[in-house]
């Protein structure tokens, strides 16, 4: 009896180690494929805030640590007022975690966050006004485990280059953002656009060869072949930089009909904090030299004839001045358009984010939403 329970403890013995040898292959097998694999097992559950996805008083350098392939991209000096680091690790959410980059193009520094293996299909996020890479951070989030993400801030916001002797116009940072692309070592990309970040894909089109490098293209709250909707804000307005000191815009933005849901005070203390940054009134500013009227007219006879990939305009049925009815007709203003409209505000990548990420991930996937009908 003795002998026989002796041996049986022998037998788990050996196999409790053997199971312990794999977990440390696999382990081991983890951390050579994903440079990021040692924040995973080394972060401490109680720092982060399982409500929010981020680590409790996020604050520059919080617990910092790096990636191991910091050679990725060239690094850049990182603009002043900066408060991330070129290769950065930053936990995003459900075990995903983005890395913080500053790249030079021609004089000017883009700052941008990716997540996901580099092998593997690209998705270059472009977010709006008055927003910056972190309105894209729910769908990195999702779609980071299937994709490349990469998530910029447009020149003048968040922690990219605010000089005002670069080129902010339109025209000027989708330029800047191709050869940024060129630079990365990305050529095919799918591509998702959200309210003035869909300005700058618009003029992407018209860069020689960049339309027939993106392969799909989600189009998000910003008017296409109508008149933008009313209210709208006067361009002339948003030029003002002392709109955008203090924290005044955001304040006024996110309490206004523009927003239907009450964002978590994190979410609202980074907005804020990317919205912050030295430089960023006069920069965002200047990019408002033109007018909606002068976009649309302009996209009309230079731009959309270059659109010739999938397009998808994702609309939000609650933004109270682009409305379902100025959007029903704009696939047919394009070779192969589809619209699709989600039940959110204007910021419907953060109001309404699982559905925004699943219109994305269907569409890139050859999942076209079905044919509006319209009389």
């Amino acid at each position: 009896m003795n002998s026989s329970l002796t041996y049986f403890k022998e037998k788990a013995s050996l196999i409790i180690l053997f199971i312990g040898f794999l977990s440390m292959a696999a382990f081991g097998q983890k951390h050579e494929e994903d440079p990021q694999g040692d924040l995973l097992a080394t972060m401490p559950d109680d720092l982060m805030n399982v409500g929010t996805g981020n680590p409790i008083s996020y604050e520059p350098y919080y617990l910092a640590k790096f990636t191991k392939d910091m050679d990725r991209y060239p690094a850049a000096t990182p603009p002043k007022g900066s408060f991330n680091r070129h290769g950065e690790l930053e936990f995003l959410g459900k075990n995903v975690f983005g890395i913080h980059w500053f790249v030079e193009i021609d004089g000017s520094t883009w700052h941008f966050v990716t997540a996901g293996y580099p092998h593997k299909a690209p998705i270059l996020f472009i977010h709006g006004f008055p927003e910056s890479w972190w309105g894209f951070k729910e769908q990195m989030v999702d779609l980071a485990k299937d994709y490349y993400v990469i998530s910029v801030d447009q020149l003048a916001y968040g922690q990219s280059d605010k000089s005002l002797k670069q080129d902010l116009t339109h025209q000027g940072v989708a330029k800047s953002l191709v050869k940024l692309m060129d630079k990365m070592g990305v050529d095919k990309f799918d591509l998702v656009s959200h309210d003035r970040g869909s300005c700058i894909a618009d003029n992407i089109m018209a860069v020689p060869g960049a339309n027939e490098r993106v392969t799909n293209w989600v189009r998000m709250q910003q008017s296409f072949e109508e008149p933008h909707g009313q209210p709208r804000p006067s361009h002339e307005n948003l030029a003002d930089a002392g709109l955008y000191k203090d924290g005044t815009m955001i304040t006024a933005t996110y309490n206004s009909a523009w927003v239907s849901m009450q964002f978590t005070p994190d979410h609202m203390d980074r907005i804020y904090k990317e919205f912050g940054t030295e430089g960023i009134a006069e920069a965002v500013a200047k990019t408002y030299d033109t007018s909606f009227d002068i976009e649309l007219e302009y996209r009309k006879e230079n731009l959309i004839k270059h659109m010739s990939m999938p397009i998808l305009f994702l609309q939000a049925t609650k933004d109270p001045a682009q409305r379902e009815e100025e959007y029903a007709r704009s696939p047919e203003f394009v070779k192969d358009g589809y619209v699709q409209f989600v039940e959110a505000n204007h910021f419907s990548a953060t109001e309404a984010a699982e559905e925004v990420s699943l219109a994305i991930r269907d569409f890139i996937e050859g999942k076209r939403p079905p044919k509006l009908i319209v009389d």
